[in-house]
């Protein structure tokens, strides 16, 4: 086992300080107290706390992709949620399963980073660039829990299901084909979380 001294730790109930924490080789919690163990062992000092890991609890993976392009607009731009939808769709209908799967994969790393241990991708790609489904219906699906794989954060895939899209402006970019989801790859996507 391997073992560190925090400051403090928060647990369910209380916090702990100091703490000195025994994790496994799989890096499972095997001892947590606030005396140092009994037995001779190295212990490193970390000079801060532990949190229990955070939870995202609504992602959507592939706008990682463009943040910075709806923040920026010429002067006089009437900028408002149309105009980020319009940012939104056009990264959405540019993105590929390759591409998807990398910027997931990066996103969820800067989570993890950040000291999150689990992500709820709402997932609404279900179709390619010209508004078909892939051939392999849950492709994209699976490639978020790929790239949350790769990245070490536990994921739970919520495939959202448009059936029609509301419009209130006049800002219809042709892309509602996108968004509609037959409930066959809904379903689908479903057994990918209930293998």
């Amino acid at each position: 086992m391997k073992f560190f001294r925090f400051n403090a730790i928060l647990t369910a109930n209380t916090w702990i300080s100091p703490a000195y924490v025994g994790v496994d080789s799989q890096g499972i919690i095997q001892y947590l107290n606030a005396a140092a163990p009994k037995e001779s062992v190295a212990i490193e000092a970390v000079q801060g706390f532990a949190l229990p890991g955070f939870q995202n609890a609504h992602s959507h993976a592939f706008q990682y992709a463009m943040a910075g392009l709806a923040e920026n607009h010429p002067g006089g731009t009437d900028d408002d949620f149309w105009t980020w939808r319009e940012e939104m769709y056009k990264c959405a209908l540019s993105v590929n399963p390759d591409q998807a799967e990398a910027i997931a994969a990066m996103l969820y790393a800067e989570m993890v980073r950040h000291g999150y241990t689990h992500v709820a991708e709402f997932h609404y790609l279900h179709h390619d660039k010209d508004g078909k489904p892939y051939s392999n219906l849950v492709e994209m699906g699976e490639r978020m829990v790929s790239a949350a794989k790769t990245a070490g954060i536990k994921i739970t895939l919520v495939p959202v299901f448009y059936q029609r899209e509301i419009l209130t402006k006049s800002h219809n970019l042709g892309s509602g084909d996108l968004f509609q989801n037959q409930l066959t790859i809904i379903l689908t996507c479903w057994t990918l979380l209930n293998p």
